[in-house]
């Protein structure tokens, strides 16, 4: 198994809690479990990027992988809403529907 340590330099406390209001989290437990989801399904799309897995070129497609992997281990393969993509992507409700 292999285990990650962040270090607590990698997030300032403005950072940390404009991203637990982003994923919803009302504790650090809730938080860690997040930002691990997170961070598994960012793994997931660099290990294939580095393994030369057939990967998207076009920004949007590149955008739909990357919500692929989001949806897999952050939602726990429950589709997200318009305004949970726009969040995740910083994007508006109707650039999120395209």
């Amino acid at each position: 198994m292999i285990t990650i340590q962040l270090t607590n330099d990698l997030l300032d406390e403005t950072e940390i809690q404009k991203l637990m209001t982003l994923f919803n989290c009302q504790s650090d437990e809730e938080f860690n479990l997040a930002l691990k989801n997170v961070i598994l399904a960012a793994l997931t799309e660099y290990k294939e990027m580095l393994l030369g897995k057939g990967l998207p070129t076009r920004a949007d497609e590149i955008k739909q992988h990357r919500l692929f992997h989001l949806v897999k281990h952050y939602f726990q393969g429950v589709m997200p809403t318009e305004a949970e993509v726009s969040s995740m992507f910083q994007l508006t409700e109707t650039e999120s529907r395209a």
